[in-house]
């Protein structure tokens, strides 16, 4: 169960008196709750309304509401108000109350004014050079599993290891170049998961996860390697790194220096917001730069992109964990992806090799 990966929150929907047990899913438009026995969406409150209720005593739990009149009520902790950026403005209360909100308001947006624009720079140009590698790989490879055990939970799928670069030479023929060509160090690793769930994510220590989901949408080895080109692209400028730093601050510093790492947010972090326009439009770039130099086809990406939107489209597909959500394939980004250059076929030739990876 995911239980262990993401946290468990009571929800009161102001209709009835029993709670229900639900995920809280934040990124930067609205708290989500997820039931976690139904995997439906509860409630979506956006998070300029979000506001805290004032508690009876300093020992009971953080209370979350929707706006001024909402009955609903969510009991929750101090790591989602950490994921929040802080405590919302209180409704009703004391004058004091209403003060001492602002107060902590206030410091909050300032921290988070601090980290949102100091962290990804100094992530990227002091703390990521001088870590040593191993910590980067451990960081990966608990991510990873957080990451199976979380789709394999919302999604479907057994969890198991299909293929990596290792077991599959036809896998290899396809992804160890683009990320030989990337001169990744250490070498890159790709692994196939049999789970149902569309997606395709990197992670710190140059790893990168492909899904079954994914696989079964996709209809040419061009296209999955123009998504991997992209998740390898991410890895060259150790986005993963910097996003993981300066999404969870020095918390995150300090975990992985005194290796206690940052728990199973991070897990829900990477799966369920997405990189800034610019960042994936420098991935974009990225990708279709290492298939250039490959001889590949160029114009995969697009393609990809195309098809997992049109099934989606098509059948009504909802999944907060999709492609499309943790990779945002505008129009913008397809038009400028399919003026890529052409170029000889990826290998395998005959796609579904990779296709039945999970078979």
């Amino acid at each position: 169960m995911a239980d262990g990966i993401l946290p468990v929150y009571r929800f009161f929907d102001g209709e009835v008196a029993v709670p229900r047990e639900v995920w809280a899913v934040v990124d930067t438009g609205a708290l989500t709750l997820v039931d976690i026995h139904t995997r439906h969406e509860r409630a979506r409150w956006p998070r300029a309304d979000l506001r805290s209720v004032p508690a009876a005593s300093k020992e009971d739990a953080v209370v979350l509401t929707l706006g001024n009149t909402s009955a609903a009520r969510l009991i929750t902790d101090g790591d989602l108000l950490f994921q929040l950026g802080g405590p919302p403005p209180f409704t009703g209360g004391t004058r004091q109350e209403k003060l001492k909100a602002f107060g902590w308001v206030g410091a909050f947006g300032v921290a988070a004014l601090a980290i949102y624009f100091g962290l990804p720079l100094l992530a990227r140009f002091a703390l990521i050079p001088i870590l040593p590698a191993s910590f980067e790989r451990g960081l990966g490879t608990s991510v990873e599993g957080q990451m199976v055990t979380l789709l394999k939970a919302m999604g479907g799928g057994s969890g198991r290891r299909c293929a990596d670069l290792e077991t599959s030479p036809e896998l290899s023929a396809m992804a160890r170049p683009l990320g030989e060509v990337a001169q990744l160090d250490p070498p890159l690793t790709l692994t196939v998961y049999d789970l149902y769930v569309p997606n395709a994510f990197a992670m710190p220590g140059n790893r990168v996860a492909v899904t079954r989901g994914l696989l079964d949408r996709l209809r040419t080895t061009d296209q999955l390697a123009g998504v991997v080109a992209h998740e390898v692209s991410h890895l060259r400028t150790r986005d993963p790194m910097t996003r993981l730093i300066a999404s969870f601050g020095w918390q995150a510093i300090f975990g992985l220096i005194f290796g206690q790492g940052v728990g199973g947010g991070v897990a829900q972090h990477v799966l369920l917001s997405a990189d800034s326009r610019a960042v994936e439009t420098r991935a974009d770039a990225g990708g279709v730069e290492l298939l250039a130099a490959l001889g590949w086809r160029q114009t995969g990406l697009a393609d990809a992109l195309e098809r997992i939107d049109r099934r989606a489209k098509e059948t009504g597909e909802r999944t907060a964990l999709s492609y499309l959500m943790s990779h945002p394939p505008t129009a913008d980004r397809k038009t400028a992806l399919a003026q890529a250059g052409e170029g000889k076929s990826a290998p395998p030739a005959d796609y579904t090799i990779l296709q039945k990876l999970c078979s």
